[in-house]
């Protein structure tokens, strides 16, 4: 649909055409007779023009020139979905995990309400361990390269990350796995023999603690398209701090003369114990082949346009076919998608020159 602007109807002519027409709107302009229809859509874009910055400054997005919007929405809106849509399944991956290993304790401590882990590591896991490398993921990673985003315009509009089932099997299927397995490997597993045991609640609390944050910390590796030194390095140094202030904060106790049986000789007690390294390595074990099996099984048989592109985009920089600057169309792609575009733009010229004679 194609709206021309009319400067002195007023806001309501525009949310009107939304309304009817019960689709997102993207409204564009230069001057200030756009800004109602700017401010009235979904999204507003202001070109900054000789008509003054009217139009920008009641814009959400601002450009330069009328042909940066073809980089803006198959690029950076692209970007901006794929990384919001990440971030907000992840979000409640994490924290419906972390709050299901409360519910599993209580069928196992007569619903008494005690906590399985404590307050200081439930706020620390929030604010400290797993806050960082979802937000480097949700700034920094990408599905494919940027000049493959602008060379094929058919994945604009069809990515899916955000929809029902995705959001759900994230939210929920997911985060009930991953809370079983760091709270019932553990719990079932734990032993009173030897010297240091893992059966006590706050051994058993910390360890539930460090295989759950290895496990989503695992879950965000296999998520990301597009490892960077600077991810992959805040995901590990999220991990390892864990080891690190549980001897850190049972030492400024005992610093300040707190006593807190929640931390007192914790750390040694499972750092010394050989079922505690045994219990986690066989959540993480597990979680990663889970996790290996389901991402092949949805790249290989159920792929998007991201996993075509980024397939191509590694074909082409490994087998010498130039730098990645200028991607090339390639047979490939065979996925409904680009299929429906080839048919609608036709067949190229330049393929078969013999077709001009």
């Amino acid at each position: 649909h194609v709206v021309c602007p009319i400067p002195w109807f007023p806001k309501l002519y525009y949310k009107t055409l939304w309304r009817v027409w019960d689709s997102r709107a993207l409204a564009i302009g230069d001057g200030a007779n756009d800004v109602a229809m700017l401010q009235s859509a979904d999204v507003g874009i202001g070109i900054l023009g000789k008509e003054g910055r009217q139009a920008v400054n009641n814009s959400d997005f601002a450009i330069g020139q009328f042909r940066f919007l073809g980089r803006l929405l198959l690029v950076h809106g692209q970007l901006s979905y794929y990384r919001l849509a990440h971030l907000i399944k992840y979000s409640f991956y994490k924290n419906i995990s972390f709050a299901l290993v409360f519910f599993y304790y209580q069928f196992y401590c007569g619903f008494s309400s005690q906590a399985i882990i404590d307050s200081i590591k439930a706020t620390i896991f929030n604010v400290v361990l797993s806050s960082m490398p979802i937000l480097l993921l949700a700034t920094v990673d990408k599905p494919a390269e940027m000049n493959s985003l602008m060379a094929h315009p058919q994945t604009y509009n069809r990515s899916r990350a955000l929809s029902s089932w995705n959001f759900w099997k994230a939210a929920l299927v997911k985060s009930t796995l991953s809370s079983a397995l760091s709270f019932f490997v553990p719990y079932l597993s734990s032993t009173v023999k030897g010297k240091h045991g893992t059966q006590g609640v706050y051994s058993l609390g910390a360890t539930i603690f460090i295989a759950l944050l290895g496990i989503i910390g695992i879950e965000i590796l296999m998520l990301s398209r597009s490892w960077t030194w600077i991810f992959v390095a805040a995901t590990f140094l999220s991990y390892i701090l864990a080891y690190v202030f549980l001897p850190l904060w049972e030492a400024l106790l005992r610093a300040f003369k707190f006593p807190n049986p929640e931390y007192a000789g914790i750390a040694e007690e499972i750092f010394s114990s050989p079922a505690f390294w045994l219990q986690i390595l066989l959540c993480y074990l597990i979680a990663f082949g889970v996790r290996f099996v389901d991402r092949a099984v949805k790249i290989h048989l159920f792929p998007e346009d991201y996993d075509v592109l980024a397939e191509m985009d590694l074909k082409r920089r490994y087998s010498g076919d130039g730098d990645g600057s200028k991607p090339a169309s390639s047979p490939l792609i065979s996925i409904p998608s680009f299929r429906r575009s080839e048919r609608e733009e036709g067949p190229d010229p330049e393929a078969n020159p013999q077709t001009e004679r």
